[in-house]
């Protein structure tokens, strides 16, 4: 049960990260694709970049809402893998999951703007340390705002660690469908 309930914990992430993976491949809501910063600048830099656009953080917070609402509706009904999350609340739980994701994105690309790294880009001098920090972001955001919202669980550790290798599989499905730079 314990790894089903961990299971349940990491699906409002990947369900809309692989949705958004396809939307990528197929150009699928392109009219969303506004960066998220306008254009907007600071010291010379964008705030966050292009690639930070409506269409990831429009999808990651419908995408949970609705995943989140379908756990909802299992675990009312006794599906005891569903973790005890989602007896709460299905749109606050699932606007907590895709805002924080979303969140430690942005918190990431914002930090890589600073240090002058484009989007998309990798700093070749700290390779692993960018890759390491892009693959923590939203997961480690996610973690902390459910954690301290609705407390730790024995799921939750496993459900960070397991989060961070979907994103690595995520980012290297990503650059073999050449969706994202190597």
């Amino acid at each position: 049960m314990f790894a089903l309930q961990t299971l349940s914990l990491l699906l409002p992430i990947v369900v809309p990260g692989a949705l958004l993976i396809v939307l990528l491949k197929t150009k699928q809501l392109t009219w969303l694709d506004v960066p998220i910063d306008h254009g907007l600048r600071i010291a010379g830099q964008p705030l966050f970049g292009r690639n930070k656009t409506y269409r990831g953080i429009v999808l990651y917070i419908v995408g949970s809402v609705l995943v989140c609402s379908l756990l909802y509706l299992l675990a009312r009904n006794g599906a005891e893998w569903v973790h005890w999350l989602f007896t709460y609340n299905p749109i606050v739980v699932g606007v907590l999951f895709g805002v924080s994701y979303a969140a430690g994105e942005l918190v990431n690309s914002f930090v890589k703007r600073r240090l002058g790294i484009k989007p998309g880009a990798v700093n070749t001098r700290h390779a692993c340390v960018q890759r390491f920090f892009d693959l923590i972001d939203g997961p480690v955001a996610a973690t902390i705002v459910l954690v301290l919202v609705y407390g730790l669980s024995p799921q939750s550790p496993v459900a960070l660690l397991a989060g961070i290798g979907l994103h690595w599989i995520a980012e290297v499905t990503m650059t073999s469908l050449r969706l994202k730079k190597q």
